[in-house]
């Protein structure tokens, strides 16, 4: 791994840490959180840039979010039934 690019990915570990802190510190104690990473979808396209996402898996101080982690990032709705079930519900 080039300088550079080791200079960059402890740069990102430290402002992902100082979030982190940033948020328990806020909170009065520990951040759960779901992080998302979001890369450019062809390598060479210079009109989109990296980028992280938090997203907190709480409604509330102790009540938890229905959508997954996955679902919360992409905004995609996953059904959690069999498909043997579902046909069931649908006829």
């Amino acid at each position: 791994m080039s300088g550079k690019k080791k200079y960059q990915m402890n740069s990102f570990y430290k402002v992902i840490q100082k979030i982190i802190k940033g948020c328990d510190s806020f909170l009065n104690k520990k951040y759960t959180y779901l992080m998302s990473l979001h890369a450019a979808p062809m390598i060479d396209d210079k009109d989109f840039h990296f980028h992280a996402e938090f997203y907190s898996p709480l409604r509330s101080e102790n009540k938890s979010k229905v959508l997954a982690g996955f679902e919360s990032m992409v905004e995609v709705f996953i059904i959690d039934v069999l498909s043997v079930e579902l046909v069931k519900i649908l006829r």
